[in-house]
């Protein structure tokens, strides 16, 4: 056997073991009834933010909808959650530094 057949042997070999790694094992289903917890990491009040072609286009509306998204993103959170899982929505609010942390930190 020449180096070079040595070579790819050895390669092809590292590049299977990769392959060859233990299974991790599923985790248990939750029982039925279960809660799970929501935090919901969005304003009251959201905003509407314009971003025209220009900078004399741009705008914010503060006062977009008074419709309570907050509480219908939940709703529909929690019925898909019980629907197709058979489990409990639990509302969990952030914590102060969760609400100070800043995105991408």
């Amino acid at each position: 056997m020449n180096i070079r057949n040595i070579v790819i042997s050895v390669s092809a070999s590292l590049l299977l073991f990769g392959c060859a790694t233990k299974t991790v094992p599923l985790a248990k289903k939750p029982a039925a009834g279960t809660s799970v917890g929501v935090m919901l990491v969005m304003d009251d009040d959201p905003k509407h933010v314009h971003a025209g072609a220009t900078v004399f286009s741009n705008f914010v509306r503060d006062s977009v909808s008074e419709w309570g998204m907050k509480q219908a993103l939940f709703g529909e959170i929690e019925k898909n959650i019980s629907g197709q899982f058979g489990l409990r929505a639990k509302r969990v609010k952030p914590t102060p530094n969760f609400e100070k942390a800043e995105v991408g930190s």
